[in-house]
């Protein structure tokens, strides 16, 4: 064991009184008086730990999720659990107050946010930026904005010149309009931002009159589009920033692809964005020709409008994406699903698809510029199942969420499990969330001893569902399959049986209890993230 692993070990305890009460928004947590005296004697006194060991643990305690925290936090709690830390232990004792305050790789995040949004406050901005150290060429902060309507939030760090670049901007906003605050802060960014510094860009647009339980399918308007009333100079220094950055990241933000390369980036994610018809999808598509470098490509409730016409929409020739190596679809409708898997050429990247109830459906355009009198836009009809899994076999899907949200039943339907996987004979992780197993439903997993087409699943996750009926299948179906990695939340799941348990333990090498395995959290967008 390390020097920081025995030190982390030792101080664990006393740690986790007050690391426990970070959601606290105000005032001394109950645990933490008792806390303190522990922690004060182990490092204050005369047998202290040197202080490089201890900048590795404070690095350590401050960045990194506890083991009942989610990885990816969102963004709003992920600041207040950072400067929750932070406070906590500067209230330590002076040396560890010292230290922390002398430390610039604990003050790397920069945030600006509303006022009530009961996050860090202007002073809490400057501070920051002070103990960072930073200079104009300092590259490893982190500018974080959680804003509203009103931009009633500190502007300090990006309003003076001279001031130093960020490598990370994430910005999320709740208000009616683009406009406002995002595409005015984001233009006193990108004045004094130097676009070879950047390398991670993520914007989150929360619009405040979305429906609860659906999604109204609209066409952006021009005052949609992040660019509206940019001017020339500004929108060329958008665009050179989003050719340069690595990490992209927009939910709900508009921008004009054809005008846009992406160079230079390695993981993409787009969410929430109604790109128009078929043709903007396609266009959308042929812009990724210009992305090389393209590692990670994330889709999540992307839509488009298909014709009611028999019109076909021309189909781009197969885009080649040398460089990917994960394809995500998640809650997309048929239509687009359709579109892009047809679109982007085979090769070496796993395909995983998040299947939700609009997934089965396919969305028509009944837009007429004339106008005919008619209010609606846009109509959906529900496709087979059966077209569904054949174009996810052709495919060669690797990984399929398949989520209750949007079912009719929350138990699962045997027949219906069945058929699916018979229909993806190169499945290899199944996720299943949410879902209720009745008595005997767990053997549609079960491989079937013919050689009929029935995939050989190396990953099974199932979460969120309560108790599985008739466990005692599982190790079978485990070891019919040869599962490598088998999840589920907990041993209340199992009904709390040790010996299938330990069963399980014997023939799947990574068998564990996870409410929020990384495997859902890779396809689980309903918040923005920190990171």
């Amino acid at each position: 064991m390390s020097k920081v692993e025995k030190s982390q070990n030792e101080t664990s305890s006393a740690v986790q009184k007050w690391e426990n009460t970070e959601n606290e928004p105000s005032g001394t947590p109950p645990a933490y008086p008792q806390s303190c005296p522990s922690l004060e004697t182990f490092s204050c006194g005369p047998d202290s730990l040197p202080n490089e060991i201890l900048e590795e643990i404070f690095i350590y305690v401050v960045y990194t999720p506890g083991p009942d925290e989610t990885r990816f936090p969102e963004i709003k709690k992920g600041i207040r659990r950072i400067f929750w830390r932070l406070h906590c232990l500067m209230a330590v004792c002076s040396t560890w107050r010292n230290l922390v305050i002398n430390l610039p790789k604990l003050w790397t995040v920069i945030p600006m946010a509303g006022i009530h949004y009961y996050l860090p406050t202007s002073e809490a901005v400057s501070l920051a930026l002070q103990r960072s150290q930073a200079t104009s060429k300092y590259r490893v902060l982190h500018l974080v904005a959680v804003l509203s309507y009103h931009l009633n939030c500190p502007l300090a760090p990006i309003e003076h010149t001279g001031l130093p670049q960020y490598a990370t901007i994430n910005i999320e906003v709740q208000s009616y309009s683009l406009l406002y605050p995002i595409a005015g802060l984001l233009k006193k960014v990108i004045k004094f931002q130097d676009p070879v510094f950047l390398s991670e860009l993520s914007l989150h647009h929360d619009h405040c009159q979305r429906p609860h339980g659906g999604y109204r399918f609209s066409r952006p308007q021009q005052n949609d589009y992040l660019d509206y009333q940019m001017s020339d100079e500004q929108y060329d220094k958008l665009l050179e920033l989003l050719g340069n950055v690595r990490i992209l990241r927009l939910r709900n933000i508009n921008i004009h692809w054809n005008t846009v390369r992406l160079t230079q980036v390695v993981h993409f994610h787009l969410q929430s964005v109604v790109l128009g018809n078929h043709d903007e999808l396609v266009e959308f598509l042929l812009m990724l020709q210009h992305a090389p470098r393209l590692q990670t490509l994330k889709l999540i409730s992307v839509d488009a409008l298909n014709r009611v016409t028999n019109q076909l929409y021309p189909i781009p020739e197969k885009i080649a994406l040398p460089e990917l190596e994960s394809l995500v679809l998640s809650d997309v409708s048929f239509n687009v699903l359709q579109v892009v898997l047809n679109s982007i050429a085979p090769g070496s990247h796993r395909t995983k698809v998040a299947l939700t109830r609009k997934s089965g459906t396919t969305t028509y355009d009944l837009y007429h510029p004339e106008g005919d009198g008619s209010d609606e836009e846009e109509v959906q009809e529900e496709v087979g199942s059966k077209e569904l899994l054949d174009l996810l076999k052709s495919s060669n899907v690797h990984t399929v969420r398949y989520d209750v949200s949007g079912s009719k039943s929350r138990w699962v339907d045997q027949e219906h499990l069945r058929r699916m996987l018979r229909s993806l004979p190169s499945l290899k992780s199944l996720i299943m969330t949410g879902w209720r197993w009745d008595l005997g439903v767990i053997l549609a997993l079960k491989r079937p001893r013919s050689d009929k087409p029935f995939p050989y699943l190396t990953e099974l996750v199932i979460v969120h569902g309560g108790h599985i009926r008739d466990a005692r299948y599982l190790p079978h179906i485990a070891a019919g399959h040869s599962l490598r990695t088998l999840v589920v939340d907990g041993a209340n799941t199992l009904g709390k049986h040790e010996k299938i348990i330990q069963r399980l333990r014997g023939v799947v090498p990574d068998f564990r209890f996870d409410p929020h395995p990384e495997q859902v959290e890779e396809l689980n967008h309903s918040t923005w993230r920190l990171w």
